[in-house]
């Protein structure tokens, strides 16, 4: 979506193409309060109660190409398919796979770290450009599959669900396909009135599907997630988990940290849909003790 001309950009490593800088595009999604964002607040502040949400995110500026990605992939230096890797603005290595979907990574669970590890970062890790945002993938703890837009087989491990919540969201949030396959079946809400909101958000990612809209960008995802944290987590019931995310704010001094719930459901991790997911944000003065993500 363009705003205008006088935007700062700079050119993609990608893809050659002008790309607005994180603080321009901090600015447009400001602006994108005639799409689907601004009616997603109104729902949750309607049916949740009151509640504003700080996501910090990137809009997809660049056109998507078709979805579908193999199951695996070796490194991507073993394979001319894939991309140049690039740098972020995090500092992080970002390979670009074949699919702008991803590509799984072949797994070492002997590698795992153990079920009671709560602050060992996942093993393995790679940082993929998926529609146009980094995403981690891990050789120990998943994604060990893509499906159409969504990852899948993450380990039930607290490592897997800190990879789970960044990837589902934020390919709930990508594309309105993404959307679309997000809300039918990554998503438990724990109330009625969510569940009027998954069924919202779902109709409008649908319609927009139908109107060819699917490649456009649905909601903010998360974006500059430096850390996390396991708040809650059982090896003996390991069926739920609750993440908090750290994510660097624009101005480059402080983070935003924002919750997540997660339960295994059908062999993987799902999000519970819940009032914080939209709206439980606060502001962090340091990230000690949180879980760093490897640069890669």
């Amino acid at each position: 979506m363009n705003t205008g001309n006088n935007d700062t950009q700079e050119t993609s490593p990608e893809t050659g193409d002008k790309q607005p800088t994180p603080a321009a595009a901090s600015s447009k999604m400001r602006g994108l309060g005639i799409g689907f964002w601004v009616s997603a607040t109104f729902m949750v502040i309607v049916l949740v109660g009151g509640l504003t949400a700080y996501v910090v995110g990137r809009e997809d500026t660049t056109a998507a190409s078709g979805g579908g990605a193999p199951a695996t992939a070796p490194p991507q230096t073993d394979r001319d398919d894939w991309g140049l890797p690039y740098t972020d603005e995090l500092g992080r290595r970002v390979e670009v796979p074949p699919s702008p979907d991803g590509a799984a990574l072949e797994q070492d669970t002997a590698a795992r770290k153990p079920a009671d590890d709560t602050t060992s970062a996942p093993g393995g890790l790679q940082w993929q450009q998926i529609r146009n945002y980094p995403l981690p993938f891990s050789t120990t703890d998943g994604p060990t599959g893509i499906d159409g837009r969504m990852a899948t087989g993450f380990a039930q491990t607290p490592r897997g669900a800190a990879l789970a919540g960044i990837q589902l969201y934020t390919r709930g949030g990508a594309t309105n396909a993404g959307a679309a396959e997000f809300y039918t079946n990554r998503v438990v809400p724990d109330s009625d009135p969510l569940e009027q909101l998954r069924r919202e958000f779902l109709r409008r990612a649908n319609d927009a599907v139908a109107a060819g809209e699917g490649d456009k960008l649905a909601l903010l995802p998360y974006f500059r997630v430096v850390a996390y944290r396991i708040v809650q987590w059982s090896p003996e019931r390991p069926d739920y988990a609750k993440i908090e995310y750290a994510m660097l704010k624009e101005s480059g001094t402080g983070w935003i940290s924002t919750p997540m719930e997660l339960l295994w459901r059908g062999g993987d991790w799902q999000i519970k849909l819940t009032a914080d997911l939209y709206g439980g944000q606060k502001d962090l003065s340091n990230i000690g003790g949180w879980t760093q993500w490897p640069a890669a």
